[in-house]
């Protein structure tokens, strides 16, 4: 094996790990929720310039098909990279620009005889029984179908006052 055959051959496979070495890096800027902020424009659009004229250099003066190719995939991961953060950062900034619920604006939208307790501060997940609404939904109705079930086991039949008595705040 010549020498030009080897430099070629560790070429062709540090440039195939080279652009596969930039998924982790695009994968980790999809993920974060924090608007990117460890990657830094200067580098990725200096990385960015180099791989043009490298990849527009190799097409023009040495004909190297090849090396214009792979330094264009170069260039395009780069232009990846910088419009995935630049999206990321766009929409931490409007998440911040929103203005955020007060306690106070949670109690004066729950009406004051309601026996639903107040959500401020609350984490929402994705599970029906974390939301403190649902569950206190969830907890009057169990509440109002055992005062029907009562009243008819006493013979009364469940009228609405019952039904009301039921749901008011002892």
């Amino acid at each position: 094996m010549l020498i030009s055959e080897a430099a070629w051959l560790a070429f062709a496979a540090f440039s195939g790990l080279r652009t596969i070495s930039y998924v982790p890096q695009i994968v980790r800027i999809a993920r974060d929720r924090k608007g990117a902020s460890a990657i830094s424009y200067p580098t990725w659009l200096l990385w960015t310039g180099a791989n043009v004229a490298t990849a527009m250099y190799a097409a023009t003066n040495l004909n190297d098909v090849w090396l214009a190719f792979v330094s264009s995939i170069y260039a395009l991961c780069c232009m990846v990279v910088i419009a995935l953060t630049a999206f990321k950062r766009l929409a931490q900034r409007r998440t911040k620009d929103l203005p955020s619920r007060s306690s106070e604006d949670v109690q004066a939208a729950t009406p004051a005889a309601s026996p639903i307790p107040s959500s401020a501060g609350a984490d929402f997940s994705t599970s029906p029984t974390s939301c403190p609404r649902r569950r206190a939904s969830r907890q009057l109705s169990a509440q109002m179908w055992r005062g029907v079930v009562d009243s008819r086991l006493r013979g009364n039949d469940a009228s609405v006052e019952d039904r009301q008595s039921v749901l008011t705040p002892a």
